[in-house]
């Protein structure tokens, strides 16, 4: 999609890392014998929790140290390396225990992002972020067709996402999915909004609430 490639060369989305092959199907060596790998957008592949901590962070512009010290409760995750400084980020902009329950919903850091996940981090950096907390009823989101098989957590989750443009519904608008996989290029879609919310932030310092689609 053209928000997934946009996200692409803004480095928010960052391609999953393919093993290169020549024309022959053999795979591609460097001169030490090492395989060669590159990154490809791949849209369509599922976005696992450590990816989607890393384009929340680089989305909503927190600053991001690389060389940070990073907290026991960050470590005790076993998340990859390269993972650990935007954990650290969005800790520091939410809470450690923020961070810590959605790893224990999802199970690992290779584990998939569910939509649920995705909307409740990226409300809480938003949050964090602005200092504001959404004041929005659930009821702009009822019109789910899955509505009543949400908690009141996740709907409140879903109900503020859907304000800022976050998430507009799945199957042609009339299901949450909250408890869906989230792909690459829905987290493309969904980051490009809350990047856009922040911005007119801001600018504005007033947030623009969006009526759902009927």
């Amino acid at each position: 999609t053209e928000e997934a490639f946009k996200a692409f060369d803004q480095g928010v989305l960052t391609g999953a890392e393919v093993v290169l092959h020549d024309e022959e199907g053999k795979e591609v060596k460097d001169e030490e014998g090492n395989v060669v790998t590159v990154k490809e957008l791949q849209p369509e592949e599922t976005l696992n929790l450590a990816e989607g901590f890393a384009m929340i962070a680089k989305a909503s512009g927190i600053e991001v140290d690389l060389e940070a010290t990073i907290s026991p409760e960050i470590v005790a995750l076993g998340a990859p390396d390269w993972a650990e400084p935007y954990l650290e980020a969005v800790a520091e902009v939410t809470s450690s225990e923020e961070v810590v329950a959605a790893f224990k919903e999802a199970g690992s850091a290779s584990a998939p992002m569910t939509r649920d996940i995705f909307a409740d981090v990226a409300m809480e950096v938003f949050e964090g972020v602005t200092g504001e907390e959404l004041d929005v009823p659930v009821s702009i989101v009822d019109h789910y067709e899955d509505f009543s098989d949400m908690t009141a957590e996740q709907q409140l989750d879903f109900a503020q996402a859907h304000a800022i443009g976050m998430i507009t519904g799945a199957e042609g608008g009339t299901l949450a999915n909250f408890d869906g996989e989230a792909n690459r290029a829905e987290a493309a879609k969904m980051l490009s909004a809350l990047n856009e919310s922040l911005e007119a932030f801001a600018l504005t310092g007033e947030v623009e609430i969006h009526e759902p689609a009927l």
